[in-house]
């Protein structure tokens, strides 16, 4: 998903009225890419990454995961195309990541792997920033990771 303004999303007022309940998970499935004159850039985030960017902005009750950054959210939308892969989870806690997994494997098709804390959201976005080069230089729409030697869900 494309990063374009979360603070549209995270602002004071929001947060004041609607996320109030201490069983709150966020999850963040943004990417801090743009496409300026037909290619890909990655922006430039002060905290590091998008997840750790909304992370600082949210009420420290909120849990915060970031998941769903590398699979195409076409494929992710169409219940009929097999997704096959594997889903990178990072969060702001344990408890964050093992929920976060938990709705990771309600897709099918999909394999949830904990990477660990927040700031691997980094890796993850630069990864989602590949794989679309990889969809624009062999000209297809839904590449993909597969973490060869995992077996079942990784946590």
């Amino acid at each position: 998903m494309p990063y374009t303004r979360p603070d549209a999303l995270v602002t004071t007022d929001w947060l004041a009225e609607h996320l109030t309940d201490h069983d709150l998970l966020v999850i963040d499935a943004t990417v801090p890419v743009t496409f300026e004159g037909g290619r890909m850039a990655m922006l430039e985030v002060a905290e590091g990454s998008a997840s750790e960017h909304i992370r600082a902005r949210l009420p420290q009750s909120v849990g915060l995961a970031g998941a769903f950054k590398t699979s195409p959210a076409h494929v992710l939308g169409d219940s009929r195309m097999p997704l096959d892969c594997d889903d990178f989870v990072c969060g702001d806690s344990e408890e964050a990541r093992v929920r976060a997994i938990a709705l990771v494997q309600l897709v099918e098709g999909l394999r949830a792997v904990d990477v660990g804390p927040l700031s691997r959201a980094r890796s993850i976005e630069h990864v989602t920033a590949l794989a679309i080069a990889i969809n624009r230089r062999h000209k297809i729409h839904d590449a993909r990771f597969r973490v060869v030697g995992l077996t079942g869900p990784s946590t």
